[in-house]
């Protein structure tokens, strides 16, 4: 049996330094199916690895922060660009600024 269209990839995990800080974040494009309207979309969410101490940023007590598209974190702007369409993630300095670009 062949099928028409190949089964799509369930979702996605780069492990990326968004932030710069030294420690890797996670961003996770996932794949879901809608029953009702019979039909793929993605979500994709931002695992922030951030210190659990405010005065020593590259402390090594860390803590894992899931961000929302309402967060006030500059990178929420990448979920609220995803929509329900994102299903790659790639991280590079493309412009060579010293800041993370983000492809998705």
């Amino acid at each position: 049996m062949t099928r028409a269209n190949p089964a799509p990839v369930p979702g996605r995990a780069r492990v990326i330094d968004l932030n710069l800080d030294s420690f890797p974040d996670i961003v996770l494009t996932l794949d879901f199916y809608d029953t009702t309207n019979k039909s793929h979309f993605t979500k994709t969410t931002i695992i922030m690895n951030e210190s659990n101490d405010e005065d020593n940023f590259g402390s090594l007590d860390r803590k894992y922060t899931r961000l929302s598209k309402d967060s006030d974190s500059p990178l929420a702007e990448i979920i609220k660009q995803a929509g329900d369409t994102g299903s790659f993630v790639a991280g590079i300095d493309i412009d060579e600024d010293g800041a993370m670009d983000i492809v998705l």
